[in-house]
């Protein structure tokens, strides 16, 4: 088992992450990126988080709970 200190962290811009929620086994895996250089005061370090399945069966669970296509 490997496990990081919040100032190991600090640095790391993919985060993986497994959970189980009721019966289902879910994972993904985060990535973090900040515009430290952008033209506007208002989004300077402005943090972004997007959230990614990281196997076929967490895309499989996503995709069902977002109904079918065209919906």
């Amino acid at each position: 088992m490997l496990l990081w200190s919040a100032a190991d962290t600090a640095l790391v811009s993919v985060l993986p992450f497994n959970m189980r929620v009721r019966d289902q086994a879910i994972s993904i895996f985060a990535i973090i990126a900040t515009l430290g250089t952008a033209q506007d005061v208002t989004a300077d370090e402005l943090p972004i988080e997007t959230l990614f399945p990281a196997d076929p069966r967490s895309e499989a669970l996503f995709r069902g709970m977002a109904g079918p296509p065209g919906r």
